[in-house]
């Protein structure tokens, strides 16, 4: 789902402006790594996985893009108004 949420991005203009990208625990792989340096994109901020037997978190990180100056720049969710 990655993928072609952040080719949606690229085709909209919006990648150039991510400086830094949050994701949720279920992209922690080095293959979502290399997808991100692959668009230029070098600075990820990745949930860990959680190990077998710990508590759920009960507030998961949305997928997000912040621009230079730090404010919300937009929502790579494929569903959303962009």
């Amino acid at each position: 789902m990655l993928e072609p949420t952040l080719d949606d991005a690229a085709a909209r203009g919006l990648l150039s402006g991510i400086e830094t990208i949050w994701l949720d625990r279920g992209y922690d792989s080095d293959v979502t790594r290399e997808r991100l340096t692959a668009r230029l994109i070098e600075d990820s901020v990745i949930a860990k996985k959680r190990k077998k037997g710990a508590a759920k978190d009960k507030n998961p990180q949305p997928l997000m893009a912040c621009s230079g100056n730090g404010d919300l720049q937009t929502c790579l969710d494929p569903g959303a108004a962009i």
